[in-house]
């Protein structure tokens, strides 16, 4: 097949040849030839899929000489060859000295990836007017969490002489470690600043009569009220309906019955009610005179 493969581009000759020979219907060509006319197909420019002879059918494995491996059906003879193979259309995968420092960072201060970023430099080359020798705050750049990272950078690569420990080779050195916690407190330092400037700003503005409505807090007071008062109203109306739902359960007919007898046996003698007690009362005067005769 050759480097390039123009079979794609044979199938409209291969259609007019046949619709020339009168295997095809000249009145009822495919639908398609119009448009492949217009648009013809292009070859395929892209690398065929390796394939590996365990993965091949009988089929096609005895169309080579003896079934054995091939040139289009090579055989791969360890497992060290078999994992390359497998991964020969795999890109590389690309990694930084700074993607671990980052992890690091960002697993330890997750609202800082809420905080709203930058990414737009005037020339390119802002990176070119830093100097992380100075300081974790540099001109023209806002203080976030890729300042960390530059500036602990910077410590492992030229320890200060005060902080730096000795090698073997007694070399000065700094640890990751040692260096990450430098940097995260020049960063805490300088959000505290912030910070301070910011209330300092704003009890200024309301001494002279600015007004900046609820705060988070406030209005995170107001919306848990909300939902709190209306949780309340949902359960008093459970509460009710439980209420009613347990006293719609007895109906009343049984005691209704009850007393309809009661009323309807006032005013009967005892023997009526029971005519047990009329038959033991006959049975007792009978008994007395007996007992006077036998005495």
């Amino acid at each position: 097949m050759g480097k390039y493969d123009f079979r794609p581009a044979r199938v409209l000759p291969q259609a007019r040849l046949l619709i020339k020979t009168g295997r095809i219907e000249p009145s009822e060509p495919p639908p398609w030839m119009a448009v492949v006319e217009d648009f013809p197909p292009s070859g395929t420019l892209n690398r065929p899929v390796f394939r590996d002879a365990r993965t091949v059918s009988d089929e096609q494995r005895s169309r080579t000489k003896f079934g054995r491996a091939s040139k289009a059906y090579p055989r791969l003879s360890s497992n060290l060859q078999d994992r390359n193979m497998k991964q020969i259309f795999k890109p590389l995968k690309m990694g930084y000295n700074e993607d671990k420092l980052r992890s690091d960072f960002f697993n330890d201060h997750p609202w800082e990836l809420a905080r709203p970023k930058v990414v737009l430099e005037d020339s390119g080359n802002d990176s070119k007017n830093w100097d992380w020798s100075r300081g974790i705050k540099q001109p023209g750049k806002r203080l976030d969490g890729e300042s960390v990272i530059k500036r602990q950078l910077y410590l492992m690569a030229n320890p200060p002489p005060s902080l730096a420990r000795l090698n073997k080779r007694r070399e000065p050195y700094i640890t990751k470690s040692h260096a990450y916690d430098i940097a995260r407190k020049e960063f805490y330092f300088h959000r505290h600043l912030e910070d301070v400037e910011r209330r300092i700003a704003k009890e200024e503005a309301m001494h002279v009569g600015a007004w900046f409505g609820p705060g988070p807090l406030e209005i995170s007071m107001q919306l848990e009220n909300k939902i709190f008062n209306n949780w309340k109203t949902w359960a008093l109306e459970q509460v009710e309906i439980e209420n009613q739902r347990g006293a719609s359960q007895y109906t009343g007919t049984d005691l209704d019955e009850l007393e309809a007898v009661v009323s309807s046996n006032t005013g009967l003698a005892l023997e009526d009610l029971d005519p047990s007690l009329q038959e033991e009362g006959v049975g007792g005067d009978e008994s007395a005179p007996r007992s006077e005769q036998s005495q």
